[in-house]
């Protein structure tokens, strides 16, 4: 080009808006626009995102969320006979289910102060590894007492293994690529869950009641680890600095910062529709519909297992497609679709008359869960500072525990008062009340619909 046109491109930028430059001098379109960026303060015609690349480390984060998932899902079929056979009621059965859940509610604020005063490493380290004693003593215990310490030895783990994990993930992600970091932690952990109780009455079946909680220990052992060897730190600089108050100051601060946290609608709104997820998950996808399957259609536990099993691959291969649609369009893009369709699927799957109508609704379920995804966990992580993100994904974490800890009892005595019809109906209306909430009062993070928060 000579000299004085370029010169009069780049000082009038005006000329620009009206003539199409890049044509008639045959310039670079890129290029082009990279120099008038950089000298005019113009915005490129073209911008193109560098290819997102996985890091290796969040494989290793996958594994634990994968032994943990499973050492939940593997114990499912396995702890009503167990706890049977050493002569626990009922009513103890439950106290068993729940002081898991009561015991991850416990944990969570500590292990977010642990983590951003010791890092994240550790907690990926003691985490399955105090899973791995919890669950391997479980098998030995003989009462309803030790029992419950076991449990409760297994949820503290569990929290801080998840603790530590989204943290760690949030850490080497942005918010252009947080969801798609954090999806094979959801991907592993529904795995897990999902695959966990055919796998656990397979081994029942042949090595006895007891093998199912020797197995866990071993894996979870194998994960702790793992973790220590191949992971390095990863908190950040900032969080490094940060003068920590001692725990008890710490735990009472934090409660108290959660009013602010609290404040943003947004923050709200996800808080419900995570909390609202896990107790669905657990009051109707794991109590209901097994009943609703073996009392109408005859299922036998073999066919339920291969059922959550479809569910754990429609999770496996729907998660990364899904989490970049999250990342490219936004969180409520995905998520509340996700959840409109677990809403239909609920209302429809009483109404089931044939076996092949409801294993397609169990899988239109799946479908929607894996929408859902890691929306709430990467939403959450884009709407607060770093400053405030351990504490705000501990207050999801609680949130999610509290549904998981209520949700079987509630839709559980809902369905033994008013039938198994009644507890899918609310369910499904209650999905579709928190999928709302979020659509109207929740702000975009990302995406061609990002608003300010």
């Amino acid at each position: 080009m000579p000299l004085n046109v370029h010169t009069a491109l780049r000082c009038n930028p005006h000329i620009l808006r009206h003539l199409d430059a890049r044509k008639a001098w045959g310039i670079n379109q890129k290029r082009w626009c990279s120099v008038v960026k950089k000298e005019e303060g113009l915005e490129p015609a073209v911008k193109s995102d560098p290819p997102f690349k996985l890091d290796k480390r969040v494989y290793n984060i996958a594994v634990s969320s994968l032994l943990n998932g499973s050492g939940i899902g593997v114990i499912i079929p396995v702890m009503p006979l167990f706890a049977n056979s050493i002569g626990i009621s009922p009513a103890g059965l439950g106290m068993v289910v729940a002081v898991m859940g009561a015991a991850r509610l416990v944990c969570n604020i500590p292990a977010a102060w642990a983590a951003d005063r010791y890092g994240r490493k550790p907690l990926m380290v003691a985490g399955p590894g105090v899973s791995a004693a919890g669950t391997g003593f479980c098998a030995i215990a003989s009462s309803l007492p030790e029992l419950l310490v076991f449990r409760v030895m297994s949820g503290f783990g569990g929290s801080l293994q998840m603790t530590g994990g989204q943290l760690y993930l949030a850490d080497i992600s942005t918010p252009e690529t947080r969801a798609r970091t954090m999806a094979p932690l959801a991907a592993a952990f529904s795995l897990g869950m999902m695959v966990g109780p055919m796998v656990g009455g397979i081994i029942a079946g042949s090595h006895g009641l007891a093998a199912p909680f020797y197995y866990v220990g071993v894996a979870m052992m194998f994960s702790s680890i793992n973790n220590m060897v191949m992971l390095p730190e990863s908190r950040p600089p900032e969080v490094k600095e940060v003068k920590r108050r001692p725990l008890k100051e710490e735990v009472m601060a934090t409660i108290q910062s959660w009013r602010p946290i609290t404040s943003s609608p947004s923050m709200r709104a996800v808080l419900a529709l995570h909390s609202a997820y896990w107790g669905i998950t657990s009051g109707a996808m794991f109590t209901l519909l097994p009943l609703f399957a073996a009392e109408q259609f005859g299922a036998t536990a073999m066919e339920i297992g291969k059922c959550f099993t479809a569910l754990a691959m429609i999770n496996l291969v729907g998660s990364q497609p899904v989490a970049w649609v999250s990342d490219k369009y936004g969180r409520k893009a995905v998520a509340v679709p996700g959840v409109m369709v677990m809403a239909v699927a609920s209302f429809c799957l009483p109404l089931a008359a044939t076996r092949e109508q409801l294993g397609m609704l169990w899988m239109a379920w799946g479908c929607g869960a894996t929408m859902l995804g890691t929306s709430p966990t990467a939403y959450t992580s884009d709407i607060n500072s770093e400053s405030t993100r351990s504490q705000a994904l501990a207050l999801l974490r609680s949130a999610g525990d509290v549904g998981l800890m209520l949700g079987a009892g509630v839709i559980g005595i809902i369905a033994k008062m008013f039938g198994i019809t009644t507890g899918f109906w609310t369910s499904s209306a209650l999905l579709v009340v928190v999928g709302l909430n979020f659509a109207f009062r929740a702000n975009e993070t990302v995406g061609k619909w990002k608003t300010s928060l």
